[in-house]
């Protein structure tokens, strides 16, 4: 596909997805090494294993190829850029914690706003600590999760796609799989050269008997 061009990258800033099953073929190291290259990188990502019959719904019969586009012409606009409905829905919330730099909790009634510049101003403030806090918190989640999971694939006998899914890893691109998997390669070769070194030793010291006789 990629010699064809099926897919314009714009010079690398747009690049291809694909949802693909588990099977063991996924995490070759070819086949990684060739969808995470610069030159011609592909989002992959893994769809539930031993549930493809629930996810790989572009196999059903009954869902043509164009059949979700007029659905999603009708959905995005009104769920997501409904900017009424948007401001209906932030106002609504009366009660919101650490909007200041105290971190007292406000109630949102007990605001005078008068002027829509007010208005704004708060809701600017909300949001903006709302997003500190959770970043604080979201930050030390993925840092222990990170960590949790480079365990996980430090300690499997093998990297299989049941594996990366019971972590919550989807995308063959996860910088932790692919070091990961690259540790696994460099072992092994590691590995494989003693062995070959020993053999050359041990060849190597039966020909001197031999040519001591």
């Amino acid at each position: 596909m990629d010699k064809l061009t099926l897919f314009p990258r714009n010079n690398g800033e747009k690049h291809p997805v694909v949802i693909i099953d588990g099977h063991e073929s996924r995490l070759h190291p070819s086949f990684l090494d060739y969808i995470n290259h610069p030159d011609h990188r592909w989002h992959v990502v893994l769809g539930v294993p031993y549930a493809t019959s629930y996810w790989q719904v572009g196999d059903s019969v009954s869902l043509g190829p164009t059949d979700i586009m007029p659905l999603m012409n009708i959905i995005c606009p009104e769920a997501y850029m409904n900017e009424a409905n948007t401001l209906k829905a932030a106002a609504s919330e009366s009660t919101i914690a650490n909007i200041n730099e105290d971190h007292h909790t406000c109630d949102i009634s007990e605001l005078n706003l008068t002027g829509s510049d007010q208005v704004v101003s708060v809701i600017d403030r909300l949001v903006q600590d709302s997003i500190r806090q959770g970043g604080m918190e979201e930050r030390k989640r993925k840092l222990e999760e990170g960590r949790n999971i480079k365990k996980v694939f430090d300690e499997a006998k093998k990297i299989t796609a049941g594996i990366m899914v019971g972590c919550g890893v989807h995308s063959l691109n996860d910088q932790r799989l692919l070091d990961a998997i690259k540790k696994r390669r460099a072992d092994l070769l590691t590995e494989a050269k003693k062995k070959k070194d020993k053999k050359r030793e041990e060849l190597r010291k039966k020909i001197e008997k031999v040519a001591a006789v």
